[in-house]
């Protein structure tokens, strides 16, 4: 099954251990963990501020 099919059919085969939240890609369900682990590896080139995610990054 086609990505874009998995994620506008709801299918949503990863699940997180910890909050039990299901997500339908592997990359959602990592970026996902990072609330729970505080792990923020995105950093700005500009002031070095460090984000979650790039789209963090890119509203900054």
């Amino acid at each position: 099954m086609s990505r874009e099919h998995t994620t506008h059919t709801s299918e949503k085969r990863f699940k997180c251990k910890i909050s039990k939240k299901d997500f339908a890609a592997p990359s959602s369900l990592r970026t996902h963990i990072r609330t729970h682990t505080g792990k923020k590896p995105i950093e700005c080139k500009i002031c070095g501020k460090i984000f979650t995610t790039t789209s963090t990054l890119r509203n900054h």
